[in-house]
């Protein structure tokens, strides 16, 4: 899980750039935002779902 979770984080990034994590129970969640014209936009996702 945390090899699929870390490669889509390990991006170069820039000052208009931010990249949010959210872990539930079951589930860990990355979202990174790009800054376009004053304003955040999604610009990709990525969920991955946690079993033992």
């Amino acid at each position: 899980m945390k090899e699929k979770l870390f490669s889509w984080l390990n991006r170069s990034l820039d000052p208009n750039t931010a990249i949010g994590v959210a872990t539930y129970a079951d589930t860990v969640n990355a979202v990174c935002l790009k800054k376009q014209s004053d304003q955040w936009m999604v610009h990709s996702s990525h969920s991955v779902n946690v079993s033992e």
